[in-house]
């Protein structure tokens, strides 16, 4: 008999790292493993890693956290709570805060920000493009105000 076909590749890592002094960026995705187009709610893999994430940034109290949700370019056009993709980003960075808050984030540490589709990965028409697109960016920054006393020191 012909050999068994290969296991299938392991999921992609939720979030993806790049330090951009003095800022550090978290991409990473929600969804079913990947961001749908028009959903924001964050999967039980997606809990699971902000919670890991939670327990390293919960003593991290110099550190701010700015959560940005971000879309594809299609138009989304709906009613109620979700009229565009500028409110699909906003709920996609709410849903990121509200996790990393019940695993004990301080709230006044976390900013939830959308970009709605106007700062995309990938300038690209097509379906990978636009998977690429659809994200939350976490994005850790030094508190200001203890950086200037440090620099006053």
């Amino acid at each position: 008999p012909p050999p068994p076909p290969p296991p299938p590749p392991p999921p992609p890592p939720f979030f993806f790292f790049k330090p951009t002094p003095p800022s550090a960026i978290l991409s990473g995705l929600v969804g079913s493993g990947m961001c749908i187009r028009d959903r924001y709610k964050v999967n039980s893999r997606g809990v699971a890693a902000l919670k890991k994430l939670a327990i390293v940034l919960s003593p991290q109290k110099d550190l701010e956290i700015l959560v940005e949700g971000h879309t594809d370019s299609i138009p989304l056009r709906g009613k109620g709570l979700l009229s565009d993709n500028w409110d699909l980003s906003v709920m996609r960075a709410t849903q990121i805060v509200k996790v990393l808050e019940g695993y004990k984030v301080s709230p006044n540490r976390l900013i939830a920000s959308g970009r709605g589709e106007h700062f995309p990965l990938d300038n690209g028409k097509s379906k990978e493009a636009k998977k690429v697109n659809r994200r939350t960016e976490i994005i850790l920054t030094p508190k200001l105000d203890l950086l200037g006393e440090i620099l006053a020191n």
